[in-house]
């Protein structure tokens, strides 16, 4: 299981943004940007988001300054999770493990992964866009 010492880790060496590796500053507040950037990994060969690590211009961490939780942990990892429940197609929920982490000097991280799915393709179905079904994929 990841740890803050995982993120930290990664801070020191530099990691970038890849096909498998994608970096959040912030928590997700809409549910499209959360449902492409999982459905995507999902669709394609999974990989791992991480929240509360800041990049520069090349996609490469440059900070982890964690954030503050809006209600708690346990409710950011809900409300998630019930968008991935809810608004794909199939379920992609399955295939998705989100960890909420902790360093030492309380700084809040979220680390998921996400499985290649044996389900794919996942779609993401909101009603409030023109196009009904959109299927996304990780490059």
């Amino acid at each position: 299981m990841p740890t803050a010492a995982t993120i930290e880790k990664a801070l020191k060496l530099g990691v970038s943004e890849s096909e498998t590796l994608d970096l959040k500053r912030e928590p997700y507040t809409d549910n499209k940007d959360w449902l492409k950037d999982v459905t995507a990994f999902a669709n394609t060969t999974g990989g791992r988001i991480l929240i509360g690590v800041e990049e520069d211009e090349h996609g490469r961490a440059t900070a982890a300054p964690g954030f503050v939780p809006n209600g708690g942990m346990d409710q950011e990892i809900q409300k998630l999770n019930n968008w991935l429940r809810t608004l794909s197609e199939p379920d992609v929920s399955t295939s998705v493990r989100i960890t909420a982490e902790e360093d030492g000097a309380g700084k809040h991280f979220l680390v998921v992964d996400v499985e290649e799915s044996g389900q794919a393709p996942h779609r993401v179905t909101i009603k409030s866009e023109k196009v009904g079904r959109q299927v996304y994929v990780r490059k």
